[in-house]
């Protein structure tokens, strides 16, 4: 538990184990002899900050350590989904039958309250999406995928704005408590360029509540899918750039590069690993940096690596290896019909394979669909002439993928005659600019 204290605390910004504060917690659901554990602010993992056994009539007590910050923490068993409330020193919190925050505490009140909003938004953003991928399943020429994404974004600004209606009315309803200044945090600013700069003021990173996690990240995914373009490759730069911005040696940033990772872990892996590398080397005794970097994959193929052997079936249920194509300038492209930026690229694929595939250049496509129609239906109505159009139909877990640690499409790799990776991920004129130094 000491280890774990003392990485709470170095989450929290606190610096004095010495004195301490209770926090009495009442359960009606639990059992006398039940342990609950107090869990603290967290990016990656949960950390205990205590443990209390049920005494008669629901009661526990915990311990806080001097100087933690008011927010959000978790109480609850390590077996079952634990409760969120927020807590302070002194703070009598009360959890009813259904897991339901009880009434009377201000505090807890305007938290149900701004649960209620965040809930709300996330069913009409399911909504929105179940929609579109409705539309793309069914495949989508670049025109049409224009025309939806464009529809698809102002419904999202339609859905943000009620959401932001919502904060405002909640941030003066609430005033003093922490889900008002959570909810002021994320009411978008007056001017257009303070919209798009994140994090955000000197005052808002200097204030300990607004550094939680869970904040930092309401705040940023807001920012990246709102203010954007919406392509994984501005998101990272972005990103990388927010943190660069945040106060050196501050909490707000610390929290911000476990923020960072978390966001993208699902999308991709390969750029954890410098995000990961620069949190430890700012943050040496940050934990869960360390456990990141432990826990991460071995690396994407690299420039100037031979690009290791794939051999996939293609729409004729034909093996066709990567390795058939040497002798050619090779573009390995990962994509799939169900992907809106990978069909909004297929016209300038398709536009440099016709100037250069006389000249010895072709592309090896490698789909993540798992529905076969869908990828044929795809293919054809992209006009994609290439003749090597392979895939195992295993979506996200095609070996193909998963060899290359891809985790996010389109990605691209060009080989060169030999079969080396000489570039990846290019797009539109630097694939051609590539071409013609290989070329010609």
């Amino acid at each position: 538990m000491k280890a774990a204290l003392a990485l709470a605390m170095a989450l929290l910004g606190a610096n004095s184990l010495c004195a301490q504060e209770k926090v009495n917690f009442t359960s009606a659901r639990q059992k006398p002899g039940t342990t609950l554990y107090l869990f603290g602010p967290s990016i990656m993992r949960q950390v205990v900050l205590d443990s209390g056994v049920v005494k008669e009539g629901g009661k526990v007590q915990f311990t806080l350590p001097k100087g933690s910050v008011r927010g959000v923490y978790k109480i609850g068993t390590k077996r079952e989904q634990p409760t969120e409330l927020v807590l302070a020193a002194g703070e009598r919190a009360n959890l009813s039958e259904d897991g339901g925050l009880g009434k009377g505490s201000k505090e807890q009140e305007a938290f149900r309250a701004l649960k209620e909003v965040e809930a709300a938004t996330s069913r009409a953003f399911n909504l929105l999406q179940s929609q579109y991928n409705r539309v793309a399943q069914e495949g989508m020429t670049p025109p049409e995928q224009v025309k939806i994404t464009t529809l698809y974004r102002k419904r999202s600004d339609s859905v943000y704005q009620v959401q932001d209606g919502a904060l405002a009315k909640l941030a003066s309803s609430y005033k003093g408590t922490h889900a008002a200044k959570i909810a002021a945090y994320l009411v978008p600013a007056a001017s257009e360029q303070e919209k798009t700069y994140f994090p955000g003021k000197a005052a808002d990173m200097a204030d300990a509540e607004l550094a939680w996690p869970n904040v930092i990240q309401q705040k940023m995914v807001v920012w990246l899918q709102r203010y954007l373009p919406q392509d994984l490759e501005t998101w990272e730069r972005a990103s990388l750039e927010a943190i660069d911005r945040a106060p050196a040696n501050s909490l707000y940033q610390e929290n911000l590069f476990g923020v960072t990772a978390m966001i993208f872990a699902g999308m991709d892996q390969e750029f954890l690993r410098p995000v990961a590398s620069q949190w430890l080397k700012r943050y040496p005794n940050n934990a869960q940096a360390k456990d990141l970097l432990a826990q991460l994959p071995p690396p994407q193929p690299q420039v100037g690596d031979e690009a290791p052997e794939i051999i996939l079936k293609d729409t004729a249920g034909k093996d066709v290896p990567l390795s058939s194509l040497r002798g050619k300038v090779v573009l390995l492209d990962f994509w799939a019909s169900w992907c809106g930026p990978c069909r909004q690229e297929n016209p300038n694929v398709v536009r440099t394979y016709t100037q250069y595939k006389d000249k010895g250049f072709t592309v090896y496509s490698v789909s993540l669909d798992r529905d076969r129609t869908a990828w044929i239906n795809a293919i054809k109505k992209d006009q994609l002439a290439w003749p090597s159009h392979v895939s195992d139909l295993k979506f996200w877990q095609s070996a193909g993928a998963q060899l290359y640690r891809v985790n996010s499409i389109p990605a691209t790799f060009l080989l060169d005659k030999t079969g080396k990776i000489v570039a990846k991920n290019l797009r539109g004129p630097k694939l051609e600019q590539e071409l013609q130094k290989l070329l010609n």
